[in-house]
């Protein structure tokens, strides 16, 4: 605490750098029309440096980019066809869960990330769905947070 100008004291906060502080939102009830774009903004938002994102092919390359080594090629498909809306069974909901938690994990060993969901019961079915196999994956790879 320090004192303000009246010499009264005055919290100070502090908040996290906006590099690794992610907040998606669902907007409102529109956002159905649209399922993915609560995950979609999380990805572009923690691959936000990393060139053009406005193809799937730039969003491919950043993903390889920022994974590296961590990049699984079998998740190709399955996040293709997630970005472009097409139909998804729960084993291509499976590997978009693994890429995106193994873009947390890396991102996790930079620095330390807070994502913020917000009106999320206007989210789709298949959203919470992801949300919660990203879920579970974080709690089985506990080791490597």
């Amino acid at each position: 605490m320090d004192k303000g100008v009246s010499g009264k004291h005055v919290a100070k906060y502090t908040f996290p750098g906006n590099n690794n502080f992610y907040t998606v939102a669902v907007q409102n009830a529109n956002d159905l029309s649209n399922m993915r774009s609560v995950i979609f903004d999380l990805l572009m938002k923690i691959l936000n440096n990393r060139g053009p994102l406005n193809t799937y092919a730039g969003i491919y390359q950043a993903l390889r980019d920022k994974l590296g080594a961590n990049f699984n090629s079998d998740w190709h498909n399955a996040v293709l066809n997630y970005l472009i809306g097409s139909e998804l069974y729960d084993s291509d909901l499976e590997q978009v869960a693994q890429c995106i938690l193994t873009l947390l994990i890396v991102q996790l060993h930079n620095q330390p990330v807070f994502i913020w969901m917000c009106d999320m019961h206007w989210a789709s079915k298949e959203t919470l769905v992801l949300i919660e196999k990203v879920l579970n994956l974080l709690k089985l790879n506990k080791a490597y947070l």
